[in-house]
């Protein structure tokens, strides 16, 4: 097969793998899967609150976790040493930390547009 032949084959598969990608309907660009964030919470907690209300202002989910179910507050006192709230796991970076303000801080400098 020439080089030509070679480069239009490897193209034609380039565009077919691409083909299943989610993409963007208004841009075409491939979708990432956004990054997976679990946030211990405690209902009523304004700490807490801060970090939620950041995330729904800029788009960013959590898988809340809420420490009034004694399973959870375990679960949080196992990964973190203690149980207190705000707690975020970053599941793809892996980190976790403490501190509503810290949280938010984290979160800007991952999302910064």
């Amino acid at each position: 097969m020439s080089a030509y032949g070679r480069r239009r084959a490897s193209e034609a598969h380039e565009r077919s793998s691409r083909a299943f990608e989610p993409r963007s309907s208004k841009t075409g660009k491939a979708l990432r899967p956004a990054p997976v964030y679990i946030l211990y919470v405690k209902t009523g907690c304004p700490h807490g609150e801060k970090v939620l209300a950041y995330g729904a202002r800029h788009g960013i989910s959590f898988e809340e976790r809420n420490i009034a179910d004694a399973e959870v507050a375990d679960e949080l006192i196992e990964r973190g040493g203690k149980r207190q709230v705000p707690y975020l796991v970053d599941v793809e970076a892996a980190v976790e930390m403490y501190e509503s303000d810290d949280i938010v801080e984290y979160l800007k400098g991952k999302h910064a547009r």
